[in-house]
């Protein structure tokens, strides 16, 4: 018989990234376009230096909300995510 090993606790980890991305610009508008992996459970806060900019989701089964950056950009925060993020 094997022996039975003690159950671990589950340790939550945050991960700091900081990288850049193309900017596709169509006339006044400018885009980012992500790919996010599909996970059980994610969280997303991202700082982007355009005022106002707006956030989709595709498939839009996730919560978006955007505010004010204190940098004076503008913070996006997701949950559940898994898709392609839009930001114009």
């Amino acid at each position: 018989m094997m022996p039975v090993m003690p159950a671990r606790e589950l340790v939550e980890r945050k991960l700091k990234i900081y990288f850049s991305f193309a900017v596709t610009e169509s006339g006044p508008e400018k885009r980012i376009s992500l790919r996010t992996p599909r996970a059980p459970t994610s969280h997303l806060d991202l700082v982007v230096d355009t005022p106002d900019a707006q956030a989709t989701i595709f498939p839009s089964d996730a919560s978006i909300t955007t505010q004010p950056a204190s940098t004076g950009g503008t913070q996006i925060t997701a949950n559940g995510i898994g898709g392609d993020l839009v930001i114009t």
